[in-house]
């Protein structure tokens, strides 16, 4: 069974002085705070990414293990589906 029970988001705008992995973070530890979900109790994690070939960072799975230290063995894949990215990491 697949459940959503937290989100986060960064802010809206434009954010030059953050790097991928920056907005990767603070948007996963927002998600990860509001879930209640110890990070040992998350068996994977999804990164919908769009246009991954456009930025320095374009595989930002591996990203994603940053936002806590117990996430670092948790298998974690990009998804890209144009627009739809998002959903499709749903």
């Amino acid at each position: 069974m697949v459940q959503i029970i937290g989100w986060g988001h960064t802010q809206f705008g434009k954010l030059a002085e953050m790097g991928l992995e920056d907005l990767i973070v603070a948007a996963g530890r927002e998600a990860l705070e509001h879930s209640g979900v110890a990070p040992k109790d998350i068996d994977a994690i999804y990164v919908g990414h769009y246009n991954g070939g456009m930025v320095r960072d374009g595989f930002p799975s591996s990203l994603a293990l940053a936002i806590h230290k117990d996430l670092r063995f948790t298998p974690a894949a990009r998804l890209e589906n144009a627009c739809a990215s998002g959903s499709a990491a749903v």
